[in-house]
């Protein structure tokens, strides 16, 4: 298991007012858990069913999802936030792209993950082991709950699933340059064990599969504003003129002409949430 301090990306606690501060809506690549320990803070997308109770929450998001946070006017709720690079395997398969699970919590779990909270946020400074193995353990300890709050099903095996994990994995690490051998290392297999499983899947190369995610990326960012020199920087290429031809070499265009016709017409995304066409 990768050690907490690497893993945890980001903590945060204390009260928020995101009726008049809302945090907008965007990816963030993480596996989000925000407790709400108190207030009506709830995620900003209306297609996520407000909760109907004050009752503690906690909402765990997956690293695609592009909610934000939101809250009445006069609202103020007390929150817990952490982000994680990775969470186990068994959790990652109950949460949804599309939208968070959502917990209810009992007082006695609230006075529980409390004292959790207490912990490593007067500890995660210190850099120690043993703080390292609480946020782990932290972690394992909210799967257990929510892994409890979800219809139950056996683990996949079917081999092929391999290639979903592969996809995945470069989803997730595409500001890391990855590469075929990387993949095929984190689900288990050999770089060309995993090009053959590809084929059997019927699916494009690994290589072409991970240049489509990169473009889509670029395109989500060249929409998002981001220069051109950062995405290049971001998804690994030498120089912006490298990426300028990998661009164009994918979708058709130059990156600047692509965004001025974006700019001009707003085009259907494809079924599977890519934008290229």
């Amino acid at each position: 298991m990768i050690s907490g301090y690497k893993n945890l990306r980001y903590l945060a606690y204390g009260e928020r007012r995101y009726g008049i501060q809302p945090i907008f809506g965007k990816m963030r690549n993480l596996w989000e858990f925000e407790f709400i320990l108190s207030g009506d803070a709830r995620p900003s997308d209306v297609q996520i069913p407000r909760v109907a109770t004050s009752q503690a929450r906690l909402y765990i998001s997956h690293p695609h999802s592009e909610h934000g946070w939101t809250d009445d006017s006069d609202g103020v709720s007390e929150v817990f936030v952490l982000h994680f690079f990775d969470i186990p395997e068994e959790l990652q398969d109950r949460i949804e792209a599309t939208k968070p699970l959502i917990i209810e919590l009992s007082p006695n779990a609230l006075v529980r993950y409390t004292s959790h909270f207490e912990n490593i946020k007067n500890s995660v400074s210190q850099n120690d082991a043993l703080t390292s193995l609480s946020i782990n353990s932290f972690l394992l300890d909210l799967t257990e709950l929510a892994l409890k709050h979800t219809p139950h099903f056996p683990l996949r095996t079917d081999p092929l699933d391999k290639v979903d994990r592969a996809l995945h994995w470069f989803q997730e690490n595409l500001g890391r340059s990855p590469s075929v051998a990387d993949a095929a290392s984190a689900v288990g297999v050999s770089a060309a064990h995993l090009r053959r499983m590809f084929a059997e899947a019927k699916r494009p190369s690994p290589k072409s599969e991970l240049a489509r995610l990169q473009m889509e990326a670029a395109q989500r960012s060249l929409l998002e504003g981001w220069p051109q020199k950062a995405i290049a920087n971001y998804l690994g290429f030498s120089e912006p003129s490298t990426f300028a031809r990998a661009f164009k070499e994918l979708c058709g265009q130059a990156p600047g002409i692509w965004l001025q016709e974006q700019q001009r017409q707003e085009l259907p995304r494809n079924p599977e949430g890519g934008l290229l066409h």
